[in-house]
């Protein structure tokens, strides 16, 4: 059976954690934006699986999987919490359209060589 974009762990990991959520989340993006991509998502798994129900952790979770597929997972999941977000419909339309044109346009050379 497919997962929302994390493996869950044993709920007695997360419990351990002892950092308030909105600390762990803010943890999770500082180290995101260091490029320390694993602790942000480490930091991620553990706030959604304390708290499923948390938006702006699915959105920041699309920054640290590792597939576009996993990506869309986490934004419908973000569109069941929240039906209104432009955010994660505007990525979810990003990820899913496909630009036929752009496939079919023939290789350019590169100017240098010409």
């Amino acid at each position: 059976m497919k997962q929302d974009c994390i493996r869950l762990f044993h709920t007695e990991d997360a419990k351990k954690v002892g950092v308030p959520m909105s600390d762990m989340l803010q943890r999770a993006i500082e180290a995101i934006n260091a490029g320390d991509k694993d602790t942000g998502n480490r930091l991620l798994k553990q706030l959604v699986l304390l708290d499923p129900t948390n938006e702006k952790a699915w959105l920041w979770m699309t920054a640290v999987v590792e597939s576009d597929e996993q990506r869309v997972e986490c934004l419908q999941k973000v569109l069941r919490l929240n039906p209104n977000s432009m955010t994660a419909r505007q990525g979810l339309a990003r990820l899913t359209t496909t630009t036929p044109a752009r496939s079919k346009a023939p290789q350019s050379t590169p100017i240098d060589q010409l």
